[in-house]
Parts: structure tokens; C-alpha cells; sequence
């Protein structure tokens, strides 16, 4: 799946939050708002088995929006190796592998 200028970006309704003194905003902390901003991908169910998962990402500006020149800045390149186990119980083990009672 390749995501363009035209995919949806989502945001957040606004939420509380609380900075700590000496944060990323300065001196000040205590109460304030945030809120996400972004593109999200949401996969259907995987199968059990292994599968890899790659993202891609480059945020780009057109010429004329930074500069006379186009530019490619923040690139990103993530990828999951994940295995899906099935949801079979663990035969006859209580919690932490203790032998139920």
C-alpha cells in the first residue's frame, strides 16, 4: 500500500495533558492539551505464521514551499518482524506456570 498526498491525515479531538517542569517546552510544566497528528495504518487480523512489516516514509515539500527547490527531508524506514501465535491455551498452566489447583 503506498499512501500519497491525497491519503487522509487524522488528528485527535484535543486532550488534557500534563508537561513536567523542565520538559520539551521549556521551564514551565503542569496542565495543558495535545494532540495527535498523522497517518495510521490499520491491518486486518494476521494469520498465525511470521510476517514482516515495512514503512517507508519521506515528508516532502514542493518547490516554492521551503525554497525554490523541492524537498525531501524526515525520511524514515521501519519495519516489524512479528510472529502471530495461535490463541490455543497454555495446557494445564495457571498464572506465572503455576499448576492450577
Amino acid at each position: 500500500m503506498e499512501i500519497t498526498d491525497d491519503y487522509p491525515r487524522r488528528f485527535t479531538p484535543v486532550l488534557p495533558s500534563m508537561r513536567r517542569p523542565r520538559g520539551c517546552f521549556g521551564d514551565t510544566g503542569g496542565a495543558g492539551t495535545a494532540v495527535g497528528d498523522g497517518y495510521y495504518v490499520m491491518l486486518a487480523p494476521l494469520s498465525v505464521g511470521v510476517h514482516t512489516i515495512t514503512i517507508r516514509a519521506t515528508l516532502h515539500f514542493a518547490a516554492g514551499e521551503l525554497g525554490p527547490d523541492p524537498v525531501d527531508l524526515l525520511q524514515t524506514d521501519l519495519t516489524w518482524h512479528i510472529t502471530v501465535v495461535s490463541r490455543r491455551p497454555l495446557c494445564g498452566l495457571g498464572i506465572m506456570g503455576e499448576q492450577p489447583r
